[in-house]
């Protein structure tokens, strides 16, 4: 297969979208897709091969595999092996134990499997896993136990049959990923057989090529390929269904690229320009590196650091490809330097690689993520014991329309319902403390909560959220034994959920319109309560920590007797928007701030004396919330003295 300067050119439009997406830079939301774009370039790099190789009649399902291993697994290892002494200085015992599970996984090919079995509402950033992106290299060494096999009986019966035969696994394969982009999100954003037609589309190009005698020259087709690419991954965004039907427009748009551009087109002559060209051949090497070094520095900084130093990851990651590429990459592929020369010494070392790299994950996870490397420290231990969520947050919390509606909302402890707690996920935890301290009195409350769910009453919004809220207030309303309603939201937040959580240095992506109109919808939920007869009790959202707290704890010495969390200074900052419309809630609401509980005169704290506030970044654990709860209830006897 004669080398083409343009499919390296292409790759560099791949792979510096993902990274400056991961980055958070620029105005690529849609960077995501040059995965989508890297599988299509496979499929046709492989299948234009292994095409010519039975056409030669030289093909050896061996010698594919060997040239698989020498294009993938020395980088690998490398990166893999290299981001453990960062891994064991950085990140929690549990952290650890995942990045340990994720070394096992990326041993036997299975990493998109092990990723997508995490994957859920509160598992740990996906931005602080360093070896996340090996997703994408175990779908297409999945796809390559198989393919070239089918590829050789198709062969065999005929070379009409292949195109036929892959046009039909493309389209079931599709098919499948509009259908689970639905269903199930997570499975077919990870699993191979929804992302098989695109390596397919891929290899339907190298058909077509060697059919046809090989690319057309289009400049007309070429450009508006290259056209569409960019402008999918200006359009597209996270969170829409990916991949899906959708996905057919920049899976084309590669197709068009890789047929049709040529160095005598336009858009041939940009990919394949030396910028272009030189970062194509460190691609697979950027792409290695890119989220380890953005993933550790997320840790270190405890949140996504600054845009300057962002860019000088991305430059870092780019000069750590550049030696990959050059002393590790090339020397393997092209046997130079002395470096396994021959396929059995390739094999060998593959294996012995594969081995430690399987056999350091297994150490890591066996042992827990190695808790003591922090230091002996019994009150660390308690705050992290005490770390903890509601127990009742599986059963009664709705995270969806179809896990939990108001009019069969959780009931508990006490069989006289007179509280009722109303809000998002930060008010689960609360609800489980107020009821633990009446159930002495025999009193009950009713369980409200929607994750991720605004302030929406009255709002006319077509969105599960509002429908909730307007149906759980109308339910409250119902319930002649219930007086007292309990109101808990996040106002302060980001709207990527991936990235959740606004520091010093960075803007409340949270707009202020979008502030505005929580707190109006705000207002008119506790004003429908009120004239229902019901007293309020407004919770304001407690103050945020710049990182899990495990990693703060971890961070503190072992005898801390308190663990910082932000300067109060910085909160009140944040929370002077909130604080300025206080004074426009309905008369008579009842507000109790958690940051007079959680904070001193300078500081906003995790956790004291063994007892952790919160059990993640954000949301208070069951001790933090008792403490609000007590004040609530403290709050309500007050006000009852002054009738």
């Amino acid at each position: 297969m004669r080398y083409r300067p343009e499919i390296d050119g292409l790759r560099a439009v791949a792979v510096m979208p993902v990274i400056l997406l991961h980055a958070g830079l620029g105005p690529l939301s849609g960077g995501f897709l040059g995965v989508d774009v890297f599988f299509v370039i496979s499929g046709y790099l492989i299948t234009s091969i292994l095409m010519a190789d039975l056409a030669g009649g030289r093909f050896s399902i061996v010698t594919f595999y060997e040239r698989r291993a020498r294009r993938i697994l020395p980088a690998l290892v490398v990166v893999a092996l290299a981001c453990v002494p960062f891994a064991w200085r950085l990140m929690t015992p549990q952290e650890f134990e995942d990045f340990g599970q994720s070394l096992v996984s990326i041993a036997v090919f299975a990493s998109n499997i092990l990723f997508w079995r995490e994957s859920g509402y509160f598992e740990l950033e996906a931005a602080t896993k360093p070896l996340l992106h090996t997703w994408s290299l175990a779908i297409e060494e999945q796809f390559y136990i198989f393919f070239p096999l089918l590829l050789l009986a198709l062969w065999r019966l005929g070379r009409r049959w292949i195109w036929g035969v892959t046009a039909a696994l493309g389209v079931a394969s599709l098919a499948l990923a509009g259908w689970g982009a639905r269903a199930h999100p997570e499975a077919a954003f990870y699993l191979m057989p929804t992302r098989a037609w695109e390596l397919l589309a891929g290899a339907g190009c190298a058909y077509a090529a060697i059919r046809h005698g090989g690319t057309w020259r289009s400049p007309a087709l070429a450009l508006t390929g290259l056209l569409l690419l960019v402008a999918s991954m200006l359009l597209f965004e996270e969170g829409m269904p990916h991949p899906s039907f959708l996905t057919i427009v920049p899976v084309a748009a590669t197709c068009l690229v890789i047929l049709c551009a040529t160095p005598e087109t336009g858009a041939g002559r940009l990919l394949a320009s030396r910028p272009f060209v030189w970062t194509g051949l460190v691609s697979y090497s950027a792409y290695l590196w890119h989220q380890p070094v953005l993933a550790f520095a997320r840790i270190w900084y405890g949140h996504a650091p600054p845009a300057p130093v962002m860019a000088g990851l991305v430059l870092l990651t780019l000069g750590l490809a550049w030696l990959s590429w050059r002393f590790v990459e090339q020397p393997f592929r092209a046997g130079r330097g002395g470096l396994v020369l021959t396929r059995a010494r390739l094999f060998s070392g593959a294996a012995v690689a594969g081995a430690a790299v399987l056999a350091v994950g297994g150490v890591i996870a066996a042992g827990q993520g190695f808790p003591d490397r922090f230091g002996p420290g019994d009150l660390r231990a308690a705050y992290l014991a005490t770390a903890a969520s509601s127990p009742k947050r599986l059963d009664c919390h709705a995270v969806n329309s179809e896990s939990r509606s108001p009019k069969n909302a959780c009931t508990y402890f006490g069989a006289d319902v007179r509280i009722a707690v109303l809000g998002d996920s930060h008010a689960t935890e609360l609800a489980y403390a107020i009821a633990r301290l009446k159930q002495p009195d025999g009193i009950g409350i009713r369980h409200y909560t929607f994750s991720a769910c605004a302030p929406s009453f009255g709002t006319g919004e077509a969105t599960e959220c509002a429908a909730y809220t307007d149906e759980a207030v109308e339910d409250i309303l119902s319930r002649p034994r219930i007086d007292t309603v309990v109101v808990s939201y996040r106002i302060h937040r980001h709207l990527n959920g991936e990235h959740d959580l606004v520091y010093p240095g960075q803007p409340d992506e949270v707009s202020p319109k979008e502030r505005e109109r929580r707190m109006v919808a705000l207002r008119a939920l506790i004003q429908r309560l009120q004239q229902g007869g019901r007293t309020v009790v407004y919770v304001l959202q407690a103050p945020e920590l710049p990182a899990h707290v495990d990693r703060l704890v971890h961070r503190a010495s072992a005898d801390a007797a308190t663990v910082p969390g932000v300067p109060l200074a910085w909160w009140t900052d944040r929370r002077a928007f909130l604080d300025r419309r206080m004074a426009s809630l309905p008369t008579g609401t009842l507000v109790v701030d958690p940051a007079r509980l959680f904070c001193d005169r300078t500081q906003c704290h995790a956790g004291r004396h063994g007892r952790a506030y919160y059990f993640d970044a954000h949301h208070p654990s069951v001790v933090g919330a008792g403490m609000v709860a007590r004040e609530v209830l403290a709050t309500l006897e007050r006000q009852a003295s002054l009738r």
